[in-house]
């Protein structure tokens, strides 16, 4: 018997997947909707599935806790008659709070699971309108929501679902016109608590700064507005304007906000060139040109490369700035292609996109099998048509990253960590995009690895797993 028991476990070992810590099988009555993975403290993660009970009709928010030893927990499922639409999450004194949209029922919904005892508690409060913009930190969110007709901005910061602050600013009628100027288009939310690579390229973003939210919206290339609402006082915002220096001759300018700065990417036809301003003054305080001041860092033709590609019409340019564990600048200059590209404020958006594009390719290769039979089928006899993905991974753009000191000097050190680590995502996700295998693949990385949840229809098992790093 032990050795009928030993062989069973050999045919099934090719099955056990390289890396499993978990696994969960769905019962008949449970059917996945989609997962979603959050990114804790002390190299934790929250892996979430989304289960549809088809006897119920209920929705199920299951998490599943894996800590810095990879022990995994599965916590209490919370229950919705819609599916989920979140927002953001956070975590505060051990209790993980997810932010929900209800669009349906026009309530925002906010569920808190205690890591210790495993229980979900929730509340929820009526919201016409998903908000405008959300800001996720560690420990807390803030949804910002701006109101047209009373010429308002409300806010909702939340701790927990006992743990709710609602606030409002309130414009006055000297500034209303400045103030419809900027919500005439909602501005991009830009995230600070990571890394970040690609930045934004609407013409209005915003930042949350302390306690401020700062704003900026570009007039064309020669002048950038700057909003700033003191969350402190319900009255108003002040208001300044910077003056670029950059006309029509440049082909693309750009900018991003650090340190109450706004530094600007200008791109010519023979260079490239950065510009900051202080934002208190409006008055600038560096300029900088790449080809003249990175010679020795980029002594291949990285610059040229980089032109040649932003010069491009279907190209916008982009530049973002993070810090380094030395207190460094560390800048990325991106070329995105503006008619394909979009800024998330999360990086795990792009799970959606991921989880979509694993959709278009199957539904890609059955209308390519299908193509293939009635061309078999037309011509008779003859070579079969070839198995070739139409959707091809795109070639990345030119990019250039380098850092400087606070006064715009070289610094000494390229090799300066940032701050927030700046992990080549695509390298361990490619691994996983032709893999027929296995759906709805949302992950997080920590300090050692990978660690992402995903869906074998198969066997009709989810499975927490990871890579090493």
């Amino acid at each position: 018997m032990k050795t009928f028991y030993l062989f069973l476990l050999l045919l099934a070992s090719p099955l056990i997947r390289a890396g499993e810590i978990f696994s969960y099988a769905l019962q008949k009555s449970e059917k996945l909707e989609g997962t979603y993975t959050a990114h804790l403290s002390q190299n934790g993660t929250m892996h979430f599935a989304i289960i549809k009970n088809t006897d119920s009709k209920d929705f199920l928010l299951t998490p599943f806790y894996v800590d810095a030893s990879r022990k995994v927990k599965r916590l209490d499922a919370f229950a919705a008659k819609k599916m989920f639409a979140i927002l953001s999450y956070h975590e505060s004194n051990g209790v993980v709070s997810v932010v929900n949209y209800d669009g349906d029922n026009k309530q925002i919904q906010f569920i808190d699971y205690d890591l210790a005892t495993g229980k979900v508690k929730s509340s929820a409060k009526e919201m016409k309108e998903a908000p405008h913009n959300v800001f996720r930190l560690a420990d807390k969110t803030l949804l910002v929501s701006f109101n047209k007709k009373k010429n308002t901005v409300d806010i909702e910061s939340i701790t927990d679902s006992g743990h709710i602050t609602s606030s409002q600013v309130t414009i006055s009628k000297d500034n209303e016109k400045l103030f419809r100027s900027l919500i005439d288009e909602t501005p991009d939310a830009i995230n600070q608590q990571e890394f970040v690579e690609k930045g934004s390229i609407l013409t209005r973003k915003g930042y949350l700064i302390d306690d401020h939210l700062v704003y900026t919206m570009e007039k064309g290339k020669e002048s950038v507005q700057i909003f700033r609402f003191d969350l402190k006082q319900n009255t108003d915002f002040t208001h300044s304007t910077i003056e670029t220096g950059f006309d029509k001759t440049s082909k693309d300018v750009s900018n991003y906000f650090y340190d109450n700065k706004l530094v600007f990417l200008n791109v010519g036809k023979q260079d490239l060139s950065l510009k900051t301003f202080d934002t208190q003054t409006s008055k600038p305080i560096h300029e900088f040109s790449l080809s003249s001041e990175l010679q020795k860092l980029f002594a291949n033709g990285e610059v040229q490369d980089y032109i040649k590609t932003a010069l491009k019409s279907s190209i916008k340019s982009t530049v973002t700035v993070n810090k380094t564990k030395s207190g460094k600048l560390a800048f990325r200059l991106d070329n995105v292609e503006k008619e394909q590209y979009n800024y998330h404020y999360n990086w795990f958006m792009h799970h959606w996109m991921f989880q979509q594009q694993m959709m278009m390719q199957q539904q890609m290769m059955m209308q390519q099998r299908m193509m293939q039979q009635q061309m078999n089928s037309a011509r008779g006899f003859g070579p079969s048509m070839p198995e070739v993905l139409f959707m091809e991974k795109e070639k990345p753009l030119a990019s250039i990253e380098f850092v400087l000191d606070s006064d715009f000097n070289v610094g000494a050190a390229q090799s300066d960590s940032p701050v927030f680590p700046n992990i080549d995502k695509d390298k361990y996700l490619d691994a996983y995009k032709d893999n027929k295998a296995m759906k709805n693949l949302t992950c997080d990385f920590t300090d050692t690895d990978m660690r992402y949840i995903s869906y074998q229809p198969k066997t009709k098992t989810i499975s927490i797993a990871f890579d090493a790093l």
